[in-house]
């Protein structure tokens, strides 16, 4: 076996070395011609070699042609990629574009757009500055050509008009929305008006409703809204802000728990001069109680759980330096009466004993009182500083019409709207969400009740008005 693989070895080492041999010796001994032919072909094949190039490994062309393809194909893919480019950015315009009207919540207010003195301007000129809302259109009974009387509330209207804003005089006029949006509708009305717009709102397929306090002229209005809300599976707020976002009375109520059977006596103060009261009362013909107490009413009831049904008992202060009652023409030549201030004791069945004093001439600055048992004032808590509270006057003065309450209160206002936006798009309007800590219909109805009892405790306390 291993002399026949030796053999072969030889034969294949004999065979290339006659190959070589030959190719050297045609190569010696090869004819003039044949080396000219040679070496002619040669020369021939580099310049084919230089001058031709082969495409795609089937098409040979000269170097013009080659350059020609090479430039159309450069011009194909040029033009593949700017319209790739532009087909991406338009998808991505529309993406974000989609994504935006997605995020927005459509919000339509309902109330007074008066500048300065309407809470549905307010309401507006907050909803305006968020990014997150698009504010779709305003009711006013006043939107309407013949009746842009002020010059101020014209050029609202028109300004409203120039960035799309619909304004109409009544909810009928708008169109519902679709299937797919949120709708929030705030409705800032007047107290009694407030029902009938709380109806028209929900027809036009509001999905979520902001109701300014007291939301409507009685317990029993609010109830019937509730039942109507429940039954269209329609999610209402009710804007009490001081006890969400008022920072003194948070601090208050936080250092009252930590001391053991604390007393906290909250005084809400105004801004109004005994002169302009016939004015205020005829713009808030709910009262005192509805329009200013409630909303430290609505701490006892989100706070501390209090009802009318948990009141063990009730004391008024009838000091006229607390408690006082007077009669006031309106516009219409009516006879109102109401209280210019007023001051109370609630004792609750578990022990928890609150004082409220409200008091519509007693100034800009609001606070919050904890005392010990003993009635020993442990620590003051208030709404602003000195300093604050002289340019809150400062700012009052130069705009004379303003309502001292959206100066003073504006930051509450404005954190409480944004509370309820961001609990409508990221958790799908749930006040049970103990981040949203917003208050609900049902709420407000207690608040309304613990109101209408301590306004009948009131009455029977104060000799009648002459």
């Amino acid at each position: 076996m291993a002399m026949k693989q030796l053999s072969h070895h030889l034969s294949l080492t004999i065979l290339h070395l006659v190959i070589i041999l030959h190719a050297t010796y045609a190569k010696l001994f090869e004819s003039k011609a044949a080396k000219a032919a040679r070496l002619e072909a040669a020369k021939q094949a580099q310049i084919e070699k230089e001058q031709f190039y082969t495409v795609f490994g089937i098409l040979r062309v000269d170097k013009t042609g080659f350059y020609t393809i090479v430039s159309v194909i450069v011009v194909i893919c040029l033009a593949i990629g700017i319209q790739c480019g532009v087909w991406w950015g338009r998808k991505r315009t529309a993406a974000a574009e989609a994504a935006n009207k997605l995020d927005k919540l459509d919000v339509v207010i309902v109330g007074s757009l008066q500048p300065h003195i309407g809470f549905g301007w307010l309401h507006l000129t907050h909803f305006l500055n968020m990014t997150t809302v698009n504010v779709r259109a305003v009711v006013d009974s006043q939107c309407s050509t013949g009746n842009l009387r002020h010059t101020s509330f014209a050029d609202l209207i028109s300004s409203l008009f120039d960035i799309g804003v619909e304004c109409v005089k009544s909810v009928s006029e708008l169109q519902g929305r679709t299937e797919s949006t949120k709708l929030l509708c705030v409705i800032a009305g007047k107290a009694h008006d407030n029902p009938r717009y709380f109806r028209e709102c929900i027809n036009i397929g509001a999905t979520h409703i902001y109701l300014e306090p007291p939301g409507a002229p009685s317990s029993l209005h609010l109830r019937d809204m509730a039942s109507l809300a429940q039954l269209r599976k329609v999610q209402v707020y009710m804007g009490y802000h001081r006890g969400l976002c008022s920072s003194y009375i948070k601090q208050a109520l936080e250092f009252g728990r930590s001391i053991p059977r604390s007393h906290i006596f909250f005084c809400h103060n105004e801004g109004y001069s005994s002169k302009t009261l016939p004015e205020v009362v005829t713009q808030q013909p709910e009262g005192l109680m509805l329009s200013v107490a409630c909303q430290e009413l609505a701490v006892l009831v989100s706070q501390y759980k209090m009802n009318a049904g948990d009141v063990l008992k009730f004391k008024v202060n009838t000091n006229p330096l607390f408690t006082e009652t007077a009669s006031f023409v309106n516009s219409d030549g009516q006879e109102i009466k109401d209280l210019i201030r007023v001051a109370f004791k609630i004792t609750s069945k578990k022990g928890k004993t609150v004082s409220v004093m409200a008091d519509r001439c007693g100034g800009l600055l609001s606070f919050a009182v904890v005392k010990s048992h003993r009635g020993e004032e442990l620590k003051k808590f208030q709404s602003m500083t000195t300093r604050q509270v002289l340019e809150c006057e400062g700012y009052l003065k130069r705009e004379g019409s303003l309502i001292p309450n959206f100066i003073v209160e504006k930051d509450d206002y404005l954190e409480l709207k944004r509370r309820v936006v961001e609990n409508i798009i990221i958790n799908d309007g749930d006040t049970q969400n103990p981040e949203g800590g917003l208050l609900s219909i049902g709420d407000g109805i207690d608040v309304m009740m613990l109101a209408e009892y301590c306004s009948v405790q009131i009455d029977n306390a104060l000799p009648p008005v002459e």
